[in-house]
């Protein structure tokens, strides 16, 4: 990505500076994707060590991952990728993707509910967090059914 936008700003005769909006919006964008990559891939090694290490099935891991990545994915292009490569000032792009974060979020979030103190206060904290997480799993995995 870097050697072709190197190359497309030689070829239009623009000054070739490390913060040209064009070379800053190329390595955020391979860098955004990287790491949407590695949250939606099944076969990424995060991916598959934080199913192994909460004992939840792993496609149900990888499922309850998407609509938080996609979500993530789909603001990053529309309030940073295809402004920033109009011209469009990061000073401006950064609140703007701030903005819409906090308003998805009003809008489709939800609280937590509440787990029973009961039932784990008498297992220790790691067993706890592998309950929660496979907990979280199966209401995900159940509402994705339904």
């Amino acid at each position: 990505s870097i050697p072709l936008v190197h190359k497309t700003l030689t070829a239009s005769g623009a000054a070739i500076e490390p913060d040209h909006f064009l070379m800053t919006a190329s390595i955020a964008s391979v860098l955004a994707g990287a790491i949407f990559g590695d949250h939606c891939s099944p076969i990424s090694d995060t991916t598959i060590l934080s199913s192994r290490s909460s004992d939840c099935d792993h496609i149900a891991h990888v499922r309850t991952q998407m609509p938080y990545a996609l979500t993530i994915g789909t603001v990053a292009i529309l309030c940073g990728t295809l402004p920033a490569g109009y011209g469009v000032s990061a000073y401006v792009l950064l609140p703007l993707g701030l903005v819409a974060m906090f308003f998805i979020l009003l809008f489709f979030g939800r609280r937590a509910t509440p787990l029973e103190s009961d039932s784990l206060s008498t297992i220790s904290p790691s067993q706890q967090t592998k309950r929660q997480h496979a907990d979280a799993h199966e209401r995900l995995k159940r509402k994705l059914d339904s």
